[in-house]
């Protein structure tokens, strides 16, 4: 059950030999307490609720990703894994810079500092609470729940040689 997105408190994900339960392609977003089963084709609710809010936000970003959502599903109703997006290690540098690595191998440097001075990211301003980050659920995130999207930080990150020494 791969995490394909995190935002605004909404974990979206596809599972893998999931052609059964709905028979088309859906995603599984969940929110607080809420889940539902949301087409891919359409954005409407398949199984499960979601507040209306969010089931905007999540019909939105189906939107902008169709494509990419239906090729991801064809890949998991075989039980193939496209791209593995779980974060295992996060280490704050300076200058509010990450250090992260994922599950599939790849290396690199997060640069917080453009999101700064954006909404509830303006708490990482504090060094001792930016140097709180941690992993849950494979995300980049903070005690009082910012995230960053596994697709932001892999689209943004630097990414560095197995052996670049990374200074803090």
């Amino acid at each position: 059950m791969p995490i394909i997105s995190m935002f605004y408190g909404i974990i979206i994900r596809i599972y893998l030999l999931d052609n059964r339960h709905h028979n088309l392609p859906h995603i599984h977003a969940r929110y607080s307490e809420f889940e539902a089963s949301i087409s891919v084709s359409d954005g409407e609710i398949l199984a499960g609720n979601l507040p209306r809010k969010q089931l905007r936000l999540v019909q939105a970003w189906i939107e902008l990703r169709r494509d990419e959502l239906m090729a991801d599903w064809e890949l998991a109703v075989n039980c193939e894994v496209a791209m593995y997006w779980d974060v295992k290690i996060v280490k704050p540098l300076s200058d509010y810079r990450l250090y992260v690595e994922i599950e599939d191998g790849r290396k690199g440097i997060f640069n917080m500092k453009p999101y700064l001075d954006r909404g509830v990211f303006h708490e990482l301003r504090n060094v001792g609470y930016f140097i709180q980050v941690g992993i849950v659920l494979g995300a980049v995130t903070w005690p009082h729940e910012q995230d960053i999207a596994p697709e932001t930080l892999l689209a943004e990150m630097k990414p560095v040689a197995s052996s670049d020494h990374v200074s803090a």
